[in-house]
């Protein structure tokens, strides 16, 4: 017995110095900004004989609330190119999600681990159609040294939507293994492969099944510069580094085309934007803007996607400080992707985006004006898009400390051309919450 019970102690005396918690000085922190790209990828699309081409944007940002607990949202835009509209880029996903997570970082022997799960509220888009559900995630990180991470996570969501009186499921699955590389303390580059599938059911048709698998390669800015937890310290007001998600609490949309106009209501909506200033006086920005309808009367889906625009670039800021007073404004140029309402269209272009942003003590607000201009050649036909938008964003920070609550005023116009002319025009309200660093 004693010859089982001496390795025994041994283990028991040296477990806790191999595996404890540390600083994770290695590991990517929980408050980054990231862009990713699909420089790779093939879907099945609903049992066709020709697997598409994938391509698309990925968003992701976090922002932690202390040593363990983070919030995270990010969105998956992914494209595929439809052959019976002429092989033009139709929506095959569009994830989004927003929620809270719990990681906990270990060391064993010389190797740092971090272990994190989450729980989330998540939004699907697939060819124009929206369902809104709950997602959950889990997944680990190692880094063996400063420069190179390993990552392995698993996602998953539970959404649903109706369409002329059937209930439509729409359930996102993926797993992916990602591999970092860090630059600086500031950037770091990602390689990802993603294999993700996505169920489709309903009550009132046959059930199919979407396989995506993508090969990602992405820029992860960190906001902190090293590991978290970051500096609990107030950052500057009016910073051009933050992360912001809001929520579509209520609106409408005005329709018109082919001499009739209706009115629908707002069904549900996310609007995510993020800033990083990695120079003085410059910015790169992204902004993805989602708004469903209910065209139950029209189409017989009660969340269409009328409202789909994704915009990123650089930009410019100047800011003027005079006490407790703060103004700042900026003026950007943007790469533009719209969603169109037929099977999800994609169509590409370019744009703008102008601001002006006040403070003074713990509130701020900003006023923005954007437009773009975005064409596509299908079968033939000429689609052009002409979107523009009005945003206000009203902003509380009462925890000095970055995190401010947000109230906003949405409108925006689109005029699309596709031999016909369609207008729509919407006003939404939106509630959020912002990070800044």
């Amino acid at each position: 017995m004693a010859s089982f019970t001496k390795p025994i102690r041994l283990v028991a005396l040296t477990l806790p110095v191999a595996l404890t918690t540390v600083a994770h000085a290695a590991l990517p922190g929980w408050d980054y900004a990231e862009l990713s790209y699909a420089v790779d990828g093939k879907t099945s699309r609903l049992g066709a004989p020709v697997r598409p081409d994938v391509s698309g944007f990925a968003i992701d940002g976090a922002a932690s609330l202390n040593e363990f607990v983070y919030l995270r949202a990010g969105t998956t835009a992914w494209d595929f190119s439809l052959a019976t509209l002429g092989d033009i880029d139709s929506q095959v996903q569009d994830w989004s999600r927003f929620g809270a997570g719990v990681h906990y970082p270990l060391a064993l022997n010389s190797v740092e681990l971090d272990l994190w799960a989450e729980v989330t509220l998540d939004r699907v888009g697939f060819q124009s159609i929206a369902s809104n559900g709950f997602g959950y995630a889990a997944g680990a990180q190692a880094s063996f040294n400063p420069q190179w991470t390993l990552g392995v996570w698993y996602r998953g969501a539970r959404t649903d939507s109706e369409m002329s009186g059937n209930d439509i499921d729409i359930d996102p699955a993926a797993k992916g293994v990602d591999l970092f590389y860090r630059i600086n303390d500031r950037v770091q580059v990602r390689l990802g492969r993603y294999w993700g599938e996505l169920d489709l059911s309903s009550n009132g048709g046959p059930d199919e099944e979407l396989d995506i698998v993508v090969t990602e390669l992405g820029l992860r800015y960190l906001f902190d510069g090293k590991a978290s937890p970051r500096s609990t310290a107030a950052p500057d007001a009016l910073g051009y580094n933050s992360l912001q998600f809001a929520y579509a609490l209520s609106g409408d949309s005005d329709l018109d085309g082919g001499g009739t106009s209706e009115n629908v209501d707002t069904d549900s909506g996310v609007v995510f934007d993020g800033r990083i200033a990695p120079w003085q006086n410059v910015f790169i920005g992204a902004n993805y803007t989602a708004i469903s309808y209910d065209l139950s009367d029209l189409t017989g889906s009660d969340s269409m996607v009328l409202d789909d625009h994704l915009s990123i670039g650089p930009g410019m800021f100047y800011t003027l400080d005079s006490g407790d007073m703060k103004a700042s404004a900026y003026a950007q140029v943007t790469y533009d992707r719209l969603t169109g309402i037929q099977s999800g269209i994609i169509v590409n272009g370019t744009g703008f985006r102008v601001g002006v942003r006040g403070a003074i003590g713990m509130f701020d607000a900003e006023l923005f004006f954007r437009k773009a201009h975005a064409s596509e050649s299908v079968s033939g036909q000429h689609i052009r898009f002409k979107p523009e938008a009005y945003g206000l964003d009203l902003a509380v920070s009462p925890f000095d400390n970055g995190l401010a609550f947000t109230v906003g005023y949405l409108q925006q116009k689109t005029d699309i051309d596709a031999g016909f002319e369609v207008e729509t025009d919407s006003q939404n309200w939106l509630l959020g919450v912002r990070q800044s660093f």
